[in-house]
């Protein structure tokens, strides 16, 4: 399972915070097999300074030269850059009257179509 911060995420909450919002989750289920994208939204210092932090994937939307050297750096670093959301098969707490039935729900149903 791939956890997404929100898009643009990163200038508005901070790297910081969402480490450790990611870092929590793991915590409270380490049973989970899961992946991390932080959403840079376009702005190349904020995925620099991702990568640099060690976060495994970081969504960037900008182009050119920029998303080139970001390629560079992720490839050399062992990690990911990526420039799409994860679409329709994503789960947006945002969006839910009841976030927590509503995760069991979601994660369950994974584990269905998995079988």
């Amino acid at each position: 399972m791939t956890l997404w911060s929100a898009p643009g995420a990163a200038s508005y909450a901070g790297l910081g915070f969402l480490g450790t919002v990611f870092e929590k989750a793991a915590e409270a289920v380490p049973e989970a097999d899961h992946d991390v994208v932080i959403d840079c939204g376009g702005s190349g210092v904020l995925a620099h300074e991702a990568l640099s932090r060690g976060f495994p994937g970081v969504a960037f939307t900008g182009r050119g030269a920029m998303r080139k050297t970001l390629q560079t750096i992720a490839a050399a670093e062992g990690r990911r850059l990526v420039t799409a959301g994860p679409g329709r098969r994503a789960l947006d707490l945002a969006r839910c009257s009841d976030p927590e039935r509503e995760s069991a729900d979601y994660l369950a149903n994974r584990r269905a179509s998995q079988l």
